[in-house]
């Protein structure tokens, strides 16, 4: 067997929302002065959108998704390749799997 060096990344996509009435000539333009505002407050690490006299404090009310992703790695430490798991066969797979919280086999990523 080989031995790889990987990387594991887990993203965690959330979501936050808010309602704001803005005055403008058309929605567009309306979305374009909260879009200014909104970026005045991530310029200023502020959760708090301020905009024609509403300040609305933004957090995360939900998780919609955890992508993860393996990365094959170089010498170096550097992401050559995003690599797919694969389970292991038998045959090459380890003897014993340490088992997870669900009572399901860990697998680690194997490059074939």
């Amino acid at each position: 067997m080989n031995t790889y060096r990987l990387r594991l990344v887990e993203q965690t996509i959330q979501e936050s929302s808010a309602d704001f009435e803005v005055e403008a000539a058309s929605a567009a333009e309306a979305a374009g002065y909260l879009a200014a505002a909104r970026d005045g407050a991530a310029a200023q690490a502020s959760k708090v959108v301020e905009i024609q006299g509403q300040a609305v404090g933004l957090g995360p009310s939900q998780t919609l998704d955890t992508p993860v992703f393996y990365f094959l790695l170089d010498e170096d430490g550097d992401e050559r390749r995003e690599v797919e798991p694969q389970m292991p066969s038998p045959q090459t797979g380890p003897a014993s799997l340490p088992p997870t919280d669900a009572g399901q086999n860990a697998v680690e990523p194997v490059l074939r």
